[in-house]
């Protein structure tokens, strides 16, 4: 006897046939994690996430024409962090990127040479561990 055959067409996929396929369960452990990120930040990263606030407080103080007084105190808090992230010890590559971008305040600025040599090494030291 010959077997009768579907006419019916695949279902189609999409994005929200996709979505309700995966149980809710699957997705608790990402959500989860997300807390631990922030758990595993290096000190130089947490240390950028604060240069990044300063660095737009600064950027106000003088694009709005802040009193000369406060346009310098946002500049040294800013400073005052980028000497921290100098400081700190770099646990990768990360690290060394963020504080020579701060540094540099994006590349605006040029690098004491001691400086550059200071995070070429620590550049090197990592890139050999």
């Amino acid at each position: 006897m010959a077997s009768a055959k579907s006419n019916r067409a695949p279902a189609q996929i999409n994005r929200r046939r996709l979505l309700s396929a995966i149980p809710a369960v699957a997705v608790l452990p990402a959500v989860a994690a997300v807390p631990a990120l922030a758990e595993t930040e290096t000190p130089v990263q947490a240390l950028f996430r604060q240069w990044l606030v300063l660095d737009e407080e600064e950027r106000r103080a003088w694009n709005e024409g802040w009193p000369e007084e406060e346009q310098d105190a946002a500049t040294d808090r800013k400073l005052a962090v980028e000497r921290q992230m100098r400081a700190a010890p770099k646990h990768d590559l990360t690290d060394v990127a963020l504080a020579l971008f701060a540094t540099s305040d994006c590349g605006a600025f040029n690098i004491d040479t001691d400086v550059r040599l200071e995070y070429r090494a620590q550049a090197r030291s990592l890139m050999a561990a």
